[in-house]
C-alpha cells in the first residue's frame, strides 16, 4: 500500500466515524429530541424547554431557565437521561437529569 491509498482509506474511515459522532446531535440541531419512540423535547432561545409525550401532537412547559438564557442543545442519552446545553450571559452550562424534572450541572 502506497502512501496515496493509505490517505485515501484514513480520510475515508475519520469521516465515517464523524459522522457516527455526530448522528445523535441531529435531533437537538432540529429543536426535537426524541426518547422513548413518542417523548420529544424542545428548547427555545429563551430558556424554556418543552416535553411533548405524545410525537409532537401537544406540548407542555417542564422547566423555565429564564429568558436571559437560551437552550442551545438537548441530547437525549441511550440510557434515557437528557442533557441539555444552556448558553446564560455568555457562559455555557450542561444540565444532566434523570427524569427530565431535577436538574444538576455536569
Amino acid at each position: 500500500m502506497n502512501r496515496r491509498q493509505f490517505l485515501s482509506i484514513a480520510t475515508a474511515v475519520t469521516a465515517v466515524g464523524m459522522v457516527h459522532l455526530a448522528t445523535p446531535r441531529l435531533f437537538a440541531t432540529s429543536g426535537l429530541a426524541p426518547i422513548l419512540h413518542s417523548t420529544f423535547y424542545r428548547g427555545t432561545k429563551g430558556g424554556k424547554l418543552y416535553e411533548s409525550i405524545d410525537r409532537g401532537e401537544t406540548w407542555q412547559l417542564i422547566a423555565d431557565f429564564g429568558s436571559h438564557c437560551a437552550i442551545d442543545r438537548i441530547v437525549v442519552q441511550k440510557n434515557g437521561d437528557t442533557v441539555v446545553k444552556l448558553v446564560c450571559a455568555g457562559y455555557i452550562f450542561n444540565l444532566h437529569s434523570k427524569d427530565a424534572r431535577v436538574w444538576h450541572t455536569v
